[in-house]
């Protein structure tokens, strides 16, 4: 609370006030996305003097930095660090004749704290936009609401406006003052869904055409170059997570905690599905029929539930990562193909990365039958473990925790990637909402609430994030005044 805001949410680790966050007329969170706003430039050195380098018809010197970095045991090191206008110098060949620089769009904005700060005071999605339109974000989208109603998805960013038929994706000429950029694609034309008939927006890391799965998404491709250059047209969340809202008109607080904390592994209903019919179909001929009949029985036995005592999950998410080649995300294409189109070849396929999937296994443990998932699916905290109930890549939930499957052994596995903050806003008045971060907010041990977020994360629970006088009331709570000198 301020003198001109009142906010709840969370923040990146230094931000002093919520980035993700919530007021008593709007809401708003932020997912990763892949706009293009880096590029590296080849710069010409002068010819006898690696100081200085060709730019447009000028001839520009190098600005360079003494900077001292003190080592964690005790050491110092001094390096000279170089500049050009293009970004840091980040490579130089002086035999070659030519330097490389890396320029980001980020570079040098000082008013990232100001649009905030115009988010946290915004009544309207309207006036979150007019915050945003600082484009002081190099990249994210952008989730918002408002209690007037309005709701809307923004895949927003600070993308250059580059010249038609610049390559970027390949070094630019760096003495080309040209390609050096100063505008930048403004905010009204990012690609956006804003109140669409359906009722909703959602993004799981997709592209802006999936965002609903009706007419009302942007066309691939729509928006200026540059702004939408990565990342996957649709991703199995994404998928799975607008059936979920299109699948009812209202949604009740306990109907939109459930879609939030689902644990269900999304790929295993269109899976099991594929799997039970080619080994009806095709089993009986499978030179290796016995050697996975059980693994086979043990997946169509499931439910697709992260259920902690049972070898099923852990199996499960082992013999998609085989099948899908060692890539953690899954195509759509591979949850809707009709089990019916599948070929004796397809079939096979199955089966071996079910064999696959048990050598997986017995590297990370040699179990003689199956691992449960609490044993491997955990998170660490300040000496505990915790199992986490949900599903990870390529198996994922909506709610989720990710360990490294290209390091199979116990002695690695721990979650570090997923769900980073999870919350529900309810628009109301009074304001009502929840939320949990995995790890919680400390890591000193003296602390009573040490492992408490990290234990409601693992179980996929959130606690109430209290807002009002009488919602915190209801909490043990302690308060901090900061005061602030202006020099």
């Amino acid at each position: 609370r301020g003198k001109s805001f009142e906010v709840a949410g969370a923040a990146f680790i230094g931000v002093p006030l919520p980035v993700f966050g919530r007021t008593r007329h709007t809401a708003w969170t932020w997912t990763s996305n892949s706009p293009d706003h880096t590029d590296v430039y080849r710069i010409k050195l002068v010819e006898g003097d690696p100081s200085r380098y060709h730019f447009g018809d000028k001839q520009l010197e190098f600005e360079t930095r003494e900077v001292t970095y003190k080592l964690s045991q005790g050491e110092d090191v001094t390096e000279t660090l170089q500049w050009s206008v293009h970004g840091p110098v980040t490579h130089i060949d002086e035999e070659g004749g030519y330097a490389v620089a890396y320029w980001f769009s980020a570079y040098g904005l000082t008013q990232a704290p100001v649009q905030y700060a115009e988010m946290l005071q915004a009544k309207s999605v309207d006036q979150i936009n007019k915050a945003m339109s600082q484009l002081q974000l190099a990249h994210f989208n952008l989730i918002a609401a408002d209690t007037k109603g309005n709701i809307e998805f923004v895949y927003a960013g600070r993308v250059p406006e580059r010249k038609e038929g610049i390559n970027a994706k390949k070094p630019l000429d760096g003495s080309d003052k040209d390609l050096l950029w100063d505008s930048f694609v403004p905010f009204k034309k990012l690609p956006t869904v804003k109140n669409p008939k359906v009722g909703f927006v959602q993004n799981c890391n997709n592209r802006p055409e999936n965002t609903t799965g009706t007419s009302q998404d942007p066309k691939a491709d729509s928006a200026p170059a540059g702004v939408v250059s990565g990342g996957h047209p649709d991703t199995a969340r994404a998928w799975y997570l607008r059936k979920q809202l299109a699948g009812k008109k209202k949604f009740t607080t306990e109907d939109a905690l459930a879609v939030l904390t689902d644990g269900t592994m999304i790929p295993y209903e269109p899976l099991s599905k594929q799997l039970e019919f080619a080994w009806e179909k095709h089993g009986d001929v499978y030179p290796k029929r016995e050697a996975i009949a059980a693994d086979i029985q043990l997946i169509l036995d499931w439910d697709g539930s992260p259920e902690l005592k049972s070898g099923a999950p852990t199996f499960f998410t082992l013999w998609l990562y085989e099948l899908n080649d060692g890539d953690i995300t899954l195509e759509v294409d591979l949850l809707e193909r009709d089990p019916e189109s599948l070929t004796k070849e397809d079939a096979f396929v199955f089966f071996d990365a079910m064999r696959d999937a048990r050598k997986s296994q017995r590297k990370l443990l040699p179990f003689p039958t199956h691992i449960p998932w609490a044993l491997v699916h955990i998170i660490r905290k300040a000496g505990r473990i915790f199992p986490v109930e949900t599903g990870m890549y390529p198996a994922i939930s909506l709610m989720n925790a990710n360990i490294d499957l290209t390091k199979p052994s116990l002695k690695n596995l721990t979650c570090r990637v997923g769900s980073s903050y999870v919350a529900l806003h309810v628009l109301s008045d009074p304001p009502v909402s929840f939320s949990v971060t995995p790890l919680g907010q400390t890591d000193k041990a003296e602390l009573p609430y040490l492992y408490a977020s990290t234990e409601l994360f693992a179980k996929r629970q959130l606690k109430p994030l209290p807002f009002t006088d009488e919602q915190l009331a209801e909490v043990g709570t302690t308060e901090t005044v900061l005061s602030f000198t202006r020099k």
